[in-house]
């Protein structure tokens, strides 16, 4: 099993499928990973202001190695619970299960 890690020295999070559905985009376009980000800014916004704060800024990342499905990346601190909130929300939806990660491997107190 591969494991999906993000280091980066900028503090910031990464939202992507979850496991159990990796199988299922693996190999989804780039038009519906385009779509699945509008779907979540849309929801972010609609979960009110401090979603859709959180939100702001994270872009599509498409890895270049093909093995696993696109990502959202932001590399800027956002409030992780807002971020939980949206994802949560997206799973009760029927628009998927995601997970969100830092991408940065260690934290500094």
């Amino acid at each position: 099993m591969r494991q999906f890690i993000v280091e980066c020295s900028e503090p910031g999070w990464v939202i992507f499928l979850a496991e159990e559905l990796e199988n299922v985009f693996r190999h989804i376009t780039f038009e519906r990973a385009q779509e699945i980000g509008k779907s979540l800014a849309k929801l972010a916004d609609e979960l009110g202001p401090e979603v859709g704060k959180a939100w702001e800024g994270f872009r599509l990342e498409v890895p270049n190695d093909g093995g696993y499905p696109p990502s959202f990346g932001k590399r800027e601190e956002a409030g992780e619970e807002p971020l939980k909130t949206l994802l949560k929300e997206a799973d009760q939806r029927g628009m998927g299960k995601f997970e969100l990660r830092s991408t940065l491997l260690l934290r500094f107190a």
